[in-house]
């Protein structure tokens, strides 16, 4: 497994910068304090020489991410460009959670050594651990938001268009409501989501287990949607997190 990770601290440019590349983080106008982008890619990595970013590659998986902090103790995560290959047993679900355990385990340290910290444990992290990652190593809690960004495709939108109405520019959904129940059945996006969190519980069993509590649907000006995926314990009809 390869690693490649950029790292931006308070007040720097390239983290305003890495901040606007992330439409979710801009629709949303999400704040933040600390920002890492982090990469992973297999061995055997291969993409399509066409439309890499609209196929799957030939082998292997590659998988891209934000992970920030909004304030203390609360985090985010940004899903930016995950791919992988039918027979990669190296799911974006487990990528996922281990890139979150990489940023917990740098953001634990005094905050001047942050971005030190994460160029020391990503080497050591990011393996291929898997199924078999050992649940100690694995933070208690999910991000509070995972965010998708620039969705477009014909099937989500014939899911979300309805959820949205024209005049509206977003609208919230909630654990036990026809939106919440949609979005994350009947999307790829929502479904993927989902899945991160059922790993999450299947390998640490926190009780009480965790689940999308609800979240807000967003269109762009452009007409993009946009998703925000509010991460907790709480039952529902509980006041989001």
């Amino acid at each position: 497994m390869k690693a490649y990770m950029q790292a931006f601290g308070k007040g720097s440019t390239r983290e305003v910068v890495k901040a606007r590349k992330s439409p979710a983080l801009k629709a949303f106008e999400a704040p933040f304090t600390f920002l890492v982008d982090v990469e992973e890619r297999t061995a055997d990595y291969s993409a399509v020489k066409e439309n890499p970013q609209s196929e799957r590659p030939l082998t292997g998986g590659s998988f891209q991410n934000l992970y920030g902090e909004e304030g203390k103790g609360k985090f985010f995560a940004v899903m930016r460009e995950n791919y992988r290959a039918k027979d990669t047993t190296y799911t974006a679900s487990e990528a996922f959670i281990n890139q979150w355990t990489s940023f917990r385990r740098c953001i634990e340290g005094p905050e001047g050594d942050r971005v030190t910290n994460m160029k020391k444990l990503l080497g050591s992290l990011l393996d291929h651990k898997g199924a078999d990652q050992l649940a100690a190593e694995i933070p208690d809690e999910l991000p509070a938001r995972i965010y998708r960004q620039n969705i477009s495709g014909g099937s989500a939108r014939a899911t979300l268009d309805p959820l949205l109405p024209r005049e509206e520019q977003w609208v919230d959904f909630s654990k036990g409501d026809h939106r919440h129940q949609q979005i994350t059945e009947e999307t790829i996006n929502g479904k993927s989501t989902a899945h991160i969190v059922a790993t999450f519980n299947d390998a640490k069993k926190p009780v009480p287990s965790l689940h999308i509590t609800g979240g807000r649907l967003l269109r762009d000006r452009d007409g993009n949607f946009h998703l925000r995926f509010d991460i907790g314990n709480a039952p529902a009809g509980a006041p989001l997190p």
